[in-house]
């Protein structure tokens, strides 16, 4: 009973994150163009940390009173063995602090450079962003730590953010730390697309890149429409052929 109980509350987790696309790492707009808003990449930010101190919150509290009440339980432990699922909330708490540490570290990363674009003389993050990839390219120091430490913490946040989602995927269902833990791989999914986004836009190498991808891509559309209108033009003078010959063949 406790196994085919298991395998159902399994399977309703295993749907919930069906829902939860791993990270494209990477938001695109027309054309081919990098998204990327600043100011909403500060919001998401201090959203992830909420959500990963809810998890926390709520892990705790699971634990807690699971340890001063086991009655409480009885859903459970018809789940799982009670150690067990003490076990997996209490891997649940430690990864989201991991995972909470790494996205301050991305919000102090945001923030130094957000600092330098204000007392910079660009007035577009984008401009400003290319600038410090030039600048890093040269091998300018301050560009250079700020790009490293945005990067850093892209990493540390994308391995803590991996060790949290196959955390979501082995967890039985247990009512508000598995909801929790849920909502803070969600919005750390997030979080990781701006942080490439971000990256991106201080990557000479990666606008290059893309660059020469667009320019292939509106060639091949220019070759494709090129003999699209070849054919019909062929087309036409197939049907004009064929109307001279058919009033020459009716005199």
């Amino acid at each position: 009973m406790k196994s085919t109980r298991r395998k159902i509350m399994g399977l309703f987790v295993a749907a919930a994150i069906s829902t939860t696309a791993a990270p494209a790492y990477a938001l695109f707009g027309g054309g081919g163009r990098i998204v990327y808003d600043p100011t909403n990449h500060v919001q998401n930010l201090k959203s992830a940390v909420e959500a990963t101190a809810q998890t926390i919150t709520q892990a705790k509290i699971f634990i807690e009173t699971q340890l001063s009440n086991k009655k409480l339980f009885e859903l459970a432990d018809s789940i799982a063995d009670t150690s067990e699922i003490r076990a997996l909330v209490g891997d649940v708490m430690r990864e989201s602090q991991r995972l909470q540490g790494s996205i301050r570290q991305g919000q102090q990363a945001l923030n130094d450079l957000q600092n330098v674009f204000g007392a910079s003389r660009f007035h577009n993050w984008n401009e400003f962003a290319a600038d410090i990839g030039r600048r890093k390219d040269a091998g300018d120091k301050q560009a250079l730590a700020l790009f490293d430490a945005a990067a850093h913490a892209d990493r540390q946040i994308k391995n803590a953010y991996e060790a949290n989602r196959a955390l979501l995927q082995k967890m039985p269902y247990v009512s508000g730390p598995t909801e929790a833990l849920q909502a803070s791989v969600n919005a750390s999914s997030i979080i990781i697309d701006q942080n490439s986004a971000m990256l991106y836009a201080m990557s000479t190498q990666n606008k290059n890149q893309a660059q020469k991808m667009a320019e292939e891509a509106k060639k091949e559309q220019q070759h494709e429409q090129s003999l699209a209108d070849y054919f019909v033009e062929s087309y036409r003078a197939l049907e004009a052929d064929r109307a001279q010959i058919g009033a020459t063949g009716s005199r």
